[in-house]
């Protein structure tokens, strides 16, 4: 709430819990030469992988991938459960 530029702050006994914390995560893989930092003048990305709240999307170039690539599912550690 503002009245003449004083902004006051009240509790809201009706709500009992924020909003669950939501979580997005990335990879980008792309061609570069050896023992290089990639380029963007030349160097392709290859691929783009990411997760948003436990469920995981590939995006796949094909000029250098052309075959279909089945689902997988990855769980680097028991405590970080992939779907």
């Amino acid at each position: 709430k503002a009245n003449l530029g004083v902004v006051s702050l009240s509790a809201r006994p009706d709500i009992k819990l924020g909003p669950g914390p939501r979580v997005c995560a990335f990879d980008i893989e792309c061609s570069k030469q050896p023992l290089k930092f990639p380029n963007a003048e030349f160097d392709q990305v290859t691929m783009i992988s990411y997760m948003l709240d436990k469920q995981g999307y590939l995006i796949i170039n094909r000029e250098w991938v052309s075959e279909d690539v089945q689902d997988f599912e990855y769980t680097p550690k028991p405590e970080f459960e992939g779907n």
